[in-house]
């Protein structure tokens, strides 16, 4: 454990870093999740009430989450205030990841908060309750968290996961709870902002004509679905990649171990159909790109969901479907396999 020498901020590593194990960690508060929600839940806390012991336990190798990962540009038409516009108004919206994650530590160096670092595998391996209370959560590398309130900010919702919590993983059908655009989307789905995004009727699932054997990563397929339904899947998953130009500062995008060209076989496809129906293939028309400071961009999934106009016509670009399926309920050794799927 260090202290910085100019703040009061306080970084324990575990063993993922290369530091001890097994410890007990007590605190009023403690938050788990590396998001940049685990920041502000912080700062917030912190500054509520005098003397209150934070500590945030980071499930990754950086703090913020997102925000520090790749995700530079905000989206404009949101409404910042709080914490976040003390966050993000310096940088008018646009921010270079490594900038945010320094920004995020100079934020929580004015609090007397605690961070506990770890890496992608970091999880929590159990979580002890109480008359229906978390009184504590272990780590998978053996640290223990004990404190009066729990705040859980990671993505994947492991705390209320291990806690016994009841909860959901997908969408209930329309007649569940009366509501008109619940369940599963069809070719009759309509709202006043988008229409679903939908591969054309020439792009087959399927390896071959027989149409006995779907491709791979492709796992469902019901072609009478009419909408409506309820299912258990989640919207697929992208990285958010933070890109540039500058051929002094360029890491060279490779192909991962393994790869070969059938896992994004449905990808090409989409591709072809989409340009023998007129629409003009480029970075600028798959993706949505956001400018960044120093000759960098915030590439994104989807840029027809920022054009404004109505009708989705490219079903995934840097996503990568049916793969996620597993992922909310998944454990920790699946979750971080789905992770390098992804890489």
């Amino acid at each position: 454990m260090y202290r910085s020498r100019s703040t009061s901020l306080a970084i324990i590593c575990t063993a993922f870093l290369g530091c001890s194990a097994g410890e007990t960690y007590t605190a009023d508060i403690a938050i788990w999740g590396s998001s940049v929600c685990g920041v502000t839940a912080a700062v917030g806390a912190a500054r509520s009430k005098p003397g209150t012991t934070v500590v945030w336990v980071v499930n990754g190798t950086r703090t913020g989450g997102m925000t520090s990962g790749g995700l530079g540009g905000v989206d404009i038409s949101m409404a910042v205030g709080g914490l976040a516009q003390e966050l993000f108004g310096p940088f008018n919206r646009s921010v270079e990841p490594h900038v945010a994650e320094a920004a995020i530590l100079t934020l929580l160096a004015t609090e007397n908060a605690t961070v506990t670092l770890g890496g992608n595998a970091v999880a929590v391996a159990s979580v002890a309750v109480s008359n229906k209370t978390i009184s504590s959560f272990e780590t998978v590398s053996g640290d223990v968290f004990k404190a009066h309130t729990f705040i859980d900010c990671s993505y994947e919702g492991e705390l209320l996961l291990l806690s016994g919590t009841k909860y959901n993983v997908g969408r209930e059908a329309r007649s569940h709870y009366s509501e008109v655009q619940a369940g599963s989307d069809s070719t009759a789905f309509d709202t006043p902002s988008e229409k679903p995004s939908l591969f054309r009727p020439d792009v087959s699932p399927f390896v071959d004509s027989s149409n006995t054997t779907l491709l791979p990563t492709v796992e469902y397929f019901n072609g009478t679905d009419t909408g409506g339904e309820a299912d258990s899947r989640v919207m697929s998953y992208c990285f958010r990649m933070c890109l540039t130009n500058n051929a002094s500062n360029r890491v060279a995008i490779t192909a991962p171990e393994g790869y070969t060209k059938e896992h994004l076989a449905l990808l090409m496809r989409e591709l072809a159909s989409e340009a023998q129906n007129g629409m003009d293939v480029t970075m600028g028309s798959l993706f949505l790109i956001r400018p960044l400071p120093n000759q960098k961009i915030d590439l994104n999934s989807g840029q027809w969901t920022a054009t404004g106009e109505r009708g989705g016509f490219a079903p995934f670009s840097t996503d990568f479907p049916f793969l996620q399926k597993d992922y909310p309920t998944a454990s920790w050794q699946r979750r971080q396999e789905i992770f390098s799927e992804h890489v």
